[in-house]
């Protein structure tokens, strides 16, 4: 969940879509300007760690790789999907304790 709850609070106001008409604003440069290198030292995770929470994650259905991309270590680059926006916000609206691994604060 840690995991998690760090790639949703880099990328949950990020846009849905991203304009055709310029190459240069897409998911990628977007996903790597809110630091997605940072996330295994953010979670405090070596890298077959974070590798093996990154592949869970996918498989829920929460995030998706951006194929054919890697980062500095060799690893897919992976972006949150609507269900997981769907899921944090019925969360949010529907929880009466606060998410704190949700909610920055």
């Amino acid at each position: 969940m840690v995991v998690a709850a760090q790639i949703f609070l880099q990328q949950e106001d990020m846009p849905t879509d991203y304009p055709k008409s310029n190459p240069m604003i897409n998911e990628l440069a977007d996903v790597k300007k809110r630091g997605w290198i940072t996330v295994s030292e953010k979670c405090n995770l070596n890298e077959v760690s974070l590798q093996l929470s990154l592949v869970k994650l996918a498989k829920l259905g929460l995030i998706r790789e951006l194929v054919g991309y890697l980062d500095n270590s060799g690893q897919g680059i992976y972006i949150i999907t609507p269900i997981f926006r769907e899921f944090v916000k019925y969360i949010r609206t529907t929880s009466n304790q606060p998410i704190m691994m949700f909610d920055q604060s």
